[in-house]
């Protein structure tokens, strides 16, 4: 592999970090094993569980998400999308309306949902609209969430799995030139 620059590798190392440390200064691995030992969850039946999970997400972008994150997610939990780690429903519920002004918007697509005891894992494609610097964005991507509920079906534990350089950071002007160009390069 080609050498970066320092400046290109600091900055693809701030982008490969951001989300991934917690309060505690744990790593992003240590951090989600803890989250799998303090968050085991049962197993769930049916699936209006996973429904309320995927409620939130179809309405993002409207003024009632509240709502949708009180009666999908428990107060106490651990989230963590790949962009931040977030350990309480209030704080849940202030990102995903900040998310959601953002954003024009988001359409998620379930290509498939499976369950092994207390773990249910969502296969998903995600397609967001937003603008950049007046630029309007288009950014498709694939992913895996990792949930485990409580025993009032709320979700627990919710751990994202995604490549946030192709659903993100590539579409950002300057940024996503440089992880383009860095992607062009391994």
């Amino acid at each position: 592999m080609k050498k970066l620059t320092s400046m290109t590798g600091l900055l693809l190392l701030t982008l490969a970090t951001i989300g991934c440390s917690s309060k505690n200064n744990r790593s992003y691995t240590d951090a989600y094993r803890a989250a799998l030992q303090d968050h085991p969850g049962v197993a769930i039946e049916g699936k209006s569980s996973v429904d309320a999970f995927l409620g939130v997400y179809d309405h993002l972008g409207g003024k009632d998400i509240d709502q949708y994150v009180e009666r999908a997610y428990a107060q106490d939990l651990y989230f963590n999308d790949t962009l931040h780690t977030i350990r309480d429903r209030d704080t849940l519920k202030t990102y995903l309306m900040e998310t959601g002004e953002k954003i024009d918007s988001v359409e998620v697509e379930v290509m498939s949902v499976m369950q092994d005891g207390a773990d249910v894992y969502v296969r998903w494609t995600m397609t967001t609209k937003f603008k950049v610097m007046g630029k309007k964005i288009d950014a498709t991507s694939v992913g895996i969430s990792h949930l485990r509920f409580d025993d009032q079906n709320r979700v627990i534990l919710h751990q994202d799995f995604w490549d946030n350089t192709e659903g993100l950071f590539s579409h950002l002007p300057f940024i996503g030139g440089i992880v383009r160009w860095a992607r062009g390069k391994t």
